[in-house]
């Protein structure tokens, strides 16, 4: 009651908050129906006979992908997403047109500032102009405390990254027939080369 209406994105529980003594934790990616923003984060506490909701708008970013709670601090969460900041067009190694992505890149999102951190990014791994390619799976390893598995449609690739700053990757699986779909025949859809569907389940 009293707050914007919004339509559900993404939404990712908590593991650790699933106690008999704790109430379930929820974050929520959302868009509002009113202004179109798609950058609304709701974090839900879920009791029995009760729900405690806050609203939080991550401004810095341009959109936000999807989402999972980070090993950080219950308020600091992972995320696919794409910034506002955009790089200069640049002529590919192998030819000569010009390569420019919108892809997602991976980002740390904190709930106490709503603020965004830039983490890591599959194009600069490869080498290539940021947004090339693109994140489209980003899951949290419980059972290790600094690990997120990362994967790329487009890039082919699944990599496991240690967060402890800077961020680095530790393992990376290939699966080179495994994420064609939205790139068949060659061409590239309209949403360019970010990549759609997901390689984390």
């Amino acid at each position: 009651k009293g707050t914007p209406a919004c339509l559900p994105r993404w939404c990712v529980g908590h593991p650790e908050y699933e106690r008999p003594w704790t109430d379930p934790k929820l974050a929520i990616l959302c868009k509002s129906e009113a202004s179109g923003c798609q950058n609304i984060v709701k974090q839900v506490n879920a009791g029995i006979d009760h729900a405690k909701a806050s609203h939080s708008f991550i401004d810095n970013l341009q959109t936000i992908g999807q989402i999972d709670f980070s090993k950080q601090h219950p308020m600091v969460l992972w995320s696919a997403a794409r910034s506002f900041v955009r790089p200069t067009a640049g002529k590919g190694i192998f030819h000569e047109c010009y390569a420019l992505g919108h892809g997602f890149s991976l980002y740390s999102v904190d709930l106490r500032t709503n603020k965004a951190t830039f983490q890591w990014s599959p194009s600069a791994l490869h080498h290539v102009a940021e947004g090339v390619y693109s994140i489209s799976a980003v899951r949290t390893i419980w059972s290790s405390d600094h690990s997120v598995l990362v994967s790329s449609m487009n890039a082919r690739k699944t990599w496991e990254i240690d967060s402890r700053m800077p961020c680095s990757v530790v393992n990376t699986w290939s699966l080179p027939h495994g994420c064609d779909k939205g790139m068949e025949d060659g061409k590239v859809p309209y949403w360019g080369n970010g990549g759609v569907g997901f390689l984390l389940s």
